[in-house]
């Protein structure tokens, strides 16, 4: 009975003995296994950036729907920094600017990232736009620290006997602190490969680029020519004359949207004076008013093609003998409808063409 308490006493001391040595064991410096980093504390590590908010919209793009030409009304980013356009929280697409148009208020930028499989960007919808100004706490890479690094890398390379990448001039990666990179730093996201693609984007984009040839959308025209109307006795007649038209455009480019021809719908409304002689002493002035819809064909900047059709009224507004026959038979309403041409003899100024059923006419016309 002794022998057996002994051998269960030995037992439990030797079970001591090798828990002891497990937690020895398991309290050595890496040996306890690593819980791994707290997610928190990696945002709370994360490098700090500057960086500028401002709205925009996408006004046009290339057809390799690489570069887009944005808006930039309210603030005008840097060639070189990368954009994040967001909506909402939802990242949309990365850029890097390219090209300014401070002009315009526009700049031209090359896609970098897409977000959600996002191959493409809508025309004309608003998004938050950020561009990185620069990052906060993280100093720039001195021609110093260059130096050492490349010492270090040498010495490592001899060790390992092995090729190592050599260090660049500058990083993107590395060189968190300059941003854009300085004039004549080597970028792997900015190969001469890639500023040729860039800059055959920015043609294709300035090729397919529709550029009004009609900036105006008002003119006052100063006209002469031969209106028609019923003769005082009867029958038709022409009689010479001349007054004024005014033309408001109401949209453009509806059917024709080309650099080689654009349209316009307009209305256009006119008054104009001619005296009529009777057989006797009888004497008539006539004041025609015209109201007309206007189809306008710019074929180019310079020469346009156009339709009318509208009513003419003739209004008798002096008589001297007439009967109230003839003024019955002059103060007619008539259809008006026919075209003409115009061609641009200064910045602002056109001559045009009238043919049509109530007139034809020559004149001056004033575009603004």
């Amino acid at each position: 009975m002794i022998q057996g308490r002994g051998l269960a006493r030995l037992c439990w001391v030797v079970g001591c003995l090798w828990a002891a040595q497990g937690a020895v064991w398991a309290a050595e410096p890496g040996n306890t296994p690593s819980p791994g980093p707290d997610p928190h504390q990696l945002d709370d590590e994360l490098p700090q950036i500057e960086a500028k908010a401002f709205a925009t919209f996408a006004r046009r793009r290339s057809q390799s729907l690489r570069v887009y030409v944005l808006e930039a009304k309210e603030y005008m980013p840097h060639v070189g920094r990368i954009v994040l356009l967001k909506r909402e929280s939802a990242n949309m697409m990365a850029f890097r600017v390219i090209k300014t148009y401070p002009d315009q208020q526009e700049f031209a930028a090359r896609k970098v990232k897409e977000y959600e499989d996002r191959s493409s960007l809508p025309l004309g919808e608003a998004y938050m736009a950020i561009e990185k100004l620069k990052d906060v706490g993280m100093p720039a890479t001195t021609e110093e620290d260059k130096k050492a690094d490349a010492k270090d890398l040498k010495e490592l390379e001899q060790e390992n006997q092995s090729e190592l990448p050599s260090v660049k001039d500058y990083d993107p990666d590395l060189d968190t602190g300059t941003s854009p990179p300085p004039v004549g730093a080597v970028d792997d996201e900015s190969s001469d490969e890639e500023v040729d693609r860039d800059d055959s984007d920015l043609e294709n984009l300035a090729a397919d680029e529709v550029k009004p040839m009609d900036p105006d959308s008002q003119w006052l025209t100063g006209e002469f020519g031969m209106f028609k109307n019923t003769g005082s006795i009867g029958g038709t007649d022409t009689y010479v004359g001349g007054g004024a038209r005014y033309g408001l455009t109401l949209g453009k480019m509806i059917f024709l949207a080309s650099n080689k021809a654009q349209d316009a719908l307009a209305v256009e409304a006119g008054a104009f004076l001619y005296k009529i002689l009777g057989t006797s002493s009888e004497t008539f002035t006539v004041m025609p008013v015209t109201v007309t819809g206007r189809y306008h064909i710019n074929v180019t900047a310079d020469l346009g093609l156009f339709f009318y059709f509208g009513i003419n009224m003739n209004l008798v507004i002096e008589n001297t003998g007439g009967t109230q026959n003839e003024l019955t038979s002059l103060a007619t309403t008539l259809p008006a409808g026919g075209g003409g041409i115009t061609f641009r003899i200064g910045p602002k100024w056109h001559i045009r063409a009238d043919i049509g059923i109530d007139m034809i006419g020559a004149g001056l016309m004033l575009r603004f």
